[in-house]
């Protein structure tokens, strides 16, 4: 996947999941091996803080980091790939039936 979407901005948009890349260097900044992190902000143009190929990510820890995205040909990160890829979502229709109980009263003679 090329890394840089055009004007030079890293190719991973705001609200993509996000794990640990080949490149990554900073410990368990992330919380650990295997945790998932948000993308939240694209480093570039729109941020004065951060240089274009980078993005910041908070980690489900509540780790807030700035990381690369193809920033001097390096990539911290990966995307999770958790779609349900071959799974059938079964649909169906609930239908309310209204069942309506009936009193009789009984009358009893009377002698």
């Amino acid at each position: 996947m090329d890394r840089m979407a055009s004007g030079g901005r890293a190719a991973l948009p705001v609200g993509l999941r996000v794990v640990r890349g080949a490149d990554w260097s900073w410990g368990n900044q992330d919380g650990g091996e295997g945790f998932v992190g948000t993308v939240v902000e694209i480093g570039g143009h729109a941020s004065s803080k951060n240089p274009d190929n980078t993005v910041v990510v908070v980690w489900d820890t509540g780790i807030r980091g700035n990381y690369r995205a193809g920033y001097e040909g390096k990539d911290d990160l990966r995307v999770l790939d958790n779609a349900p890829e071959g799974i059938n979502i079964l649909s169906f229709s609930l239908h309310l039936v209204s069942i309506r109980f009936f009193s009789t009263a009984v009358s009893r003679p009377t002698t």
